[in-house]
């Protein structure tokens, strides 16, 4: 899913919750895996090859979704935000599961226990489609309607 499909969950879960900080954070910190391999991919480079890269079909890249998108991760991360303030450590891992959910949906592979690869999750839709577009809406009116 891209980001504004998991910006929109947190906000769901910041509005219900009452606290947004942590919501939209762990919301959106999973997509830091993003950046680090787009970087050791050479895809900041070139504005040609990121584009090459962002209109392919089938994900050339297969280590997008490796440390913050590990479940133990989110979990030790989440522990330590609880021993602080449990409430906001709670949030964190409920938005931060959000992510992880949402991730599953789309068709780009997810390993949730990596560096193991014995689980990969790939949902049918497909990423920035109509269908990623239209989760972000449905999410977004929710987030007005509650």
């Amino acid at each position: 899913m891209y980001l504004g499909t998991h910006l929109a969950a947190g906000l769901i879960i910041g509005k219900i919750t009452g606290d947004y900080t942590p919501a939209i954070l762990g919301s959106v910190i999973g997509d830091v895996d993003h950046l680090y391999s787009y970087y050791k991919h050479g895809l900041f480079q070139s504005v040609e090859k990121f584009i090459k890269y962002a209109r392919a079909k089938e994900n050339p890249i297969d280590d997008e979704r490796n440390y913050l998108h590990n479940v133990n991760v989110i979990f030790i991360l989440s522990l330590i935000i609880m021993v602080f303030n449990f409430f906001t450590g709670l949030v964190f891992l409920i938005a931060y599961l959000s992510h992880l959910l949402l991730d599953a949906l789309d068709h780009t592979d997810f390993y949730p226990f990596w560096p193991n690869r014995k689980i990969n999750l790939r949902g049918p839709i497909n990423f920035f489609s109509i269908g990623d577009i239209a989760i972000s809406i449905v999410l977004l009116m929710v987030w007005l309607i509650i």
